[in-house]
């Protein structure tokens, strides 16, 4: 008879656990963590942001050139001032594979905000550890800065991907110490220069660690490697970028349109102030106004809906507080000397122009959860040292300080953010959803009163392509010639502005209170008419009156 002592079930699953590789546990995290940042950057794309804009609407007709024409060049010159051509290219061939849709042209970079995630796992474990990285990629997952820059259709978010793939390659060739590794981190970089306008900054913090790296890793006895490994990361940098380098070098002044919108440098304070002194407090404001925005509500932006409540809450703030007092502490240390490069020198995109501070800023959201994480981090080590109750209360409150930021910033998004009449204002979700019916009813030719948009609008033209239509509104009829004034008393389209085509069927489209009264006069005036209103939440979007041919 065995006098063996019976072991739990408890006991033997623990047991069974304890001989499974540590590999699989992360293989499941990362799975983990990458599906739940997939979820909440691609969940019902066609609602959350609402509407379609203009810049969205752009990037599907950039799509549609690249795959009618292949190569388009590195620059993008007619959207606004020019935007890089990188995510045209990407989102070019998932519509090709997933069909031409607004929610797959956002899906398109919905994808890359997701990759993000579990490089930027990557990059973390390579310079602080595993569990500093667990807790920086769900911080990032659940950021609601960098979800909602996932699931709008603008380059702005393709940054940040290559942030952490270029910081991933350039601390795995610092530990292994390999100069092919450095070629791929150089390589990253000038991929850089093909996402988003703020990238110069990004690469000019890159060459602040890399003088520091210079410094305290190199100095004094291995200068010979530092030289050869500096010169493969240029040469990478120089080989990825170089078709944007050729460009710029045929546009002699590129850089002066480019910069020109939004500057700081065209504001009238800055060229009113008289010296070095005056320029200087300048600048301090414009800083003020910019690290004001991440810590406080800031001014709606026109372009992307921030401002719309706070975007951090108040352990965020506390979070990284305490994660640069750490950084600070160690900074002598490669991994935290770069964050604090990061830190010092990303905002600075924010501070040489005058709006957009969250889009100007995007490449330091990675960062900003990695900062986060260092102090959890303190704690759980602290709580290894700690037995009994004293542990599981340590791993209790990290559970619930993380669970309780996510939370907060998924509600925020979701709840306050996206469902805001700010939020329809700046998606064009009238316009969106007016052209959206214009392309259902496909009429003959379409007559827009409109006081916001006219009807050459990306979005329309995105949304409702090739439908013939005219725009009699005040705000946007055409004037007889260049050098005639606009008149706010006169009347708006042509003389009779609600006079329909009698051999087409013409859809009449009207937008803004002002305009809607409209649509019963023309139901009043040709029979046969029929009126149609736009609505979306309980709240009139657009008026719509259908004159069918008069026979």
């Amino acid at each position: 008879m065995s006098t063996a002592p019976r072991t739990s079930a408890l006991q033997r699953l623990a047991d069974r656990a304890a001989r499974v590789s540590p590999l699989v546990y992360e293989a499941a995290f990362v799975l983990a963590v990458t599906a739940a940042a997939l979820l909440l950057r691609t969940w019902d794309l066609a609602n959350y942001p609402p509407g379609f804009h203009g810049d969205e609407g752009l990037m599907g007709l950039d799509a549609q050139r690249v795959l009618k024409e292949g190569w388009i060049g590195p620059w993008l010159p007619a959207t606004a001032l020019g935007v890089p051509a990188g995510p045209a290219y990407w989102t070019a061939a998932v519509v090709r594979a997933l069909g031409d849709t607004p929610e797959n042209v956002r899906f398109a970079l919905a994808l890359l905000g997701t990759a993000t995630v579990p490089i930027a796992y990557f990059a973390f474990r390579a310079m602080f550890g595993p569990r500093a990285a667990a807790l920086a990629a769900i911080f990032l997952a659940f950021s609601a800065w960098h979800i909602h820059f996932s699931r709008i259709a603008y380059i702005t978010g393709s940054l940040p991907l290559i942030v952490v793939a270029t910081t991933l390659a350039l601390f795995l060739a610092i530990k292994h110490g390999r100069w092919w590794l450095f070629l791929v981190a150089g390589i990253f970089a000038g991929l850089s220069a093909y996402t988003y306008q703020a990238y110069p900054v990004f690469v000019a913090a890159l060459g602040v660690f890399a003088a520091w790296l210079g410094i305290a890793h190199y100095f004094p006895r291995r200068l010979h490697h530092y030289v050869r490994d500096m010169a493969a990361a240029f040469g990478g940098f120089y080989f990825a970028a170089l078709s944007m380098i050729n460009y710029v070098r045929d546009h002699e002044n590129f850089l002066d349109t480019t910069q020109r919108r939004n500057s700081l440098r065209e504001t009238p304070q800055w060229k009113e102030a008289d010296g070095v002194g005056d320029k200087y407090r300048v600048i301090r404001d414009r800083a003020q106004d910019a690290f004001g925005a991440l810590t406080d509500t800031p001014r709606l932006d026109g372009v992307d809906a921030t401002g719309v409540g706070h975007m951090f809450g108040e352990i965020t703030l506390l979070l990284l507080a305490v994660g640069v007092l750490i950084a600070l502490w160690n900074v002598r240390r490669l991994p935290y000397a770069y964050l604090l490069i990061m830190l010092a020198v990303l905002p600075a995109a924010a501070v040489i122009t005058v709006t957009g501070e969250f889009r100007r800023m995007i490449a330091f959201s990675p960062f900003l959860a990695v900062f986060m994480a260092l102090p959890l981090e303190r704690a759980w080590r602290a709580g290894d040292a700690r037995t009994g109750w004293g542990r599981a209360a340590t791993y209790a409150a990290i559970a619930a300080i993380v669970a309780w930021v996510g939370w907060r910033n998924v509600d925020y998004y979701f709840s306050e953010l996206t469902t805001s009449q700010e939020a329809d204002y700046v998606f064009a979700t009238e316009l969106a959803s007016a052209s959206r019916f214009i392309d259902e009813r496909q009429p003959d030719k379409v007559v827009l009163f409109s006081a916001r948009w006219d009807y050459g609008y990306p979005t329309r033209l995105y949304l409702a392509p090739g439908i013939p239509g005219e725009d009699r509104s005040r705000e946007h009829r055409r004037r007889p010639d260049a050098n005639t004034p606009p008149d706010p008393g006169a009347p708006y389209g042509p003389p009779d502005p609600l006079a329909a085509d009698p051999a087409q069927d013409t859809l009449f489209v009207f937008i803004g209170a002002n305009y809607m009264a409209l649509a019963p006069l023309v139901q009043a005036r040709y029979q046969g008419t029929t009126v149609y209103i736009g609505e979306r939440h309980g709240r009139t979007l657009f008026s719509a009156a259908l004159v069918p041919r008069q026979r």
